[in-house]
């Protein structure tokens, strides 16, 4: 599958394109000096090519620095293909995020395919930890 689908009830705004191969947005919630930057992020697997990959991730870090350095909260969610073990990911991370798993205090997991019925089921069988975020404007 390729692609990214962000769905917003409030208006967008720089809503931007980035060059990741199977897709990715920066767009921006609510008006005034200082908002929320959104990124949605599905990297190529590092399988197809860890260039491709690797491309893909600072793509990404360089849209939150760029989101982080206009004052913005930035929240980046997707598929990044990646786990904290890839020191490719962590740098994404060193960008000035915080992982949303360790901060609720679960470790990392991932829903990487594997062989046998588990295959597309996260690897310790359980669902990602939800974060709800919450503004006033």
């Amino acid at each position: 599958m390729r692609g990214t689908m962000v769905f917003a009830r409030e208006p967008l705004e720089r809503v931007q394109k980035l060059n990741v191969t199977n897709g990715a947005w920066s767009m921006r919630l609510g008006g005034g000096e200082k908002g929320i930057t959104l990124v949605g992020v599905h990297t190529t697997p590092p399988l197809y090519g860890i260039k491709l990959w690797r491309q893909d991730l600072r793509e990404v870090a360089a849209s939150v620095s760029q989101a982080k350095a206009d004052g913005d909260t930035v929240l980046v969610a997707g598929d990044f293909n990646a786990t904290i073990d890839h020191r490719a990911f962590r740098e994404v991370l060193d960008a000035g995020l915080i992982d949303a798993a360790d901060a609720c205090g679960e470790s990392h997991f991932g829903s990487r395919r594997g062989p046998g019925p588990e295959r597309n089921t996260c690897q310790r069988g359980r669902q990602a930890p939800c974060c709800r975020l919450t503004t006033s404007w």
